[in-house]
């Protein structure tokens, strides 16, 4: 004789397999009905399982079907979380979104570039931002606020001789001099980049920049309007 069933949850899981195919979002009270019925069917009549076994595995049950369930809702909550996403992040094509790093790309010679840098704790002595173009070399020194906050930062796009650049792509690097008393602190430097693309990755969305880079829909701090638009 088959001996009794008292692990409903492992019962439940098997039934599943064999008559889903290895899955468990089917699995219903029906099957339960089933799996019972054939447990009685089974049982040794020299050793019968007590009612309370019954009840027990009944609860189980129900909590498995919930979770079941549960599971199922989230799934669903998920995929439309992300298509939402998705449809948002579509209307930032052809616009300016705000993110950290310090790429920017420039479309003409002597091109406007608006960027923010923003410091944890004050700098004393200020902080400087470096130019560099393409082949490293440094074509503009910035001096900016040592405030600690934000700061909005416009450079012309000439160098230091007051000549201006062609276009390309330029980085940003900010630093910090050091200074008695000054404690440091975190910094960071966002840059705008033109979206160009948005895709689909491993369940996330992330938008392709006119300058190369790749970064998550989540990351946008801030979504202007793009020169074109």
């Amino acid at each position: 004789m088959v001996d009794s069933v008292t692990n409903i949850s492992s019962t439940a899981a098997n039934a599943a397999n064999s008559l889903t195919g290895g899955g468990t979002s089917s699995v219903d009270f029906n099957t339960f009905l089933k799996l019972l019925t054939t447990q009685l069917q089974n049982q040794d009549p020299l050793n019968p399982a007590e009612g309370t076994e019954f009840t027990a595995q009944i609860a189980q049950f129900s909590q498995l079907e919930q979770q079941v369930g549960t599971n199922e809702y989230l799934k669903q909550l998920a995929a439309q979380t992300n298509f939402n996403q998705q449809a948002l992040a579509v209307s930032y094509m052809g616009k300016d979104v705000l993110v950290s790093g310090g790429l920017v790309n420039t479309e003409t010679a002597g091109e406007k570039v608006e960027f923010v840098y923003s410091l944890e704790n004050p700098s004393a002595a200020g902080v400087i931002i470096e130019v560099t173009d393409e082949s490293g070399a440094i074509v503009r020194s910035l001096e900016g606020d040592g405030a600690s906050g934000s700061h909005p930062v416009s450079w012309d796009g000439k160098d230091d001789g007051g000549e201006d650049l062609p276009a390309g792509n330029y980085r940003f690097t900010l630093s910090v001099p050091a200074a008695a008393g000054d404690v440091t602190g975190k910094k960071e430097l966002l840059t705008y980049g033109e979206v160009t693309e948005v895709e689909s990755a491993a369940g996330f969305t992330v938008l392709k920049l006119a300058d190369g880079r790749v970064v998550n829909f989540e990351d946008v701090l801030t979504v202007r309007q793009g020169n074109n638009g």
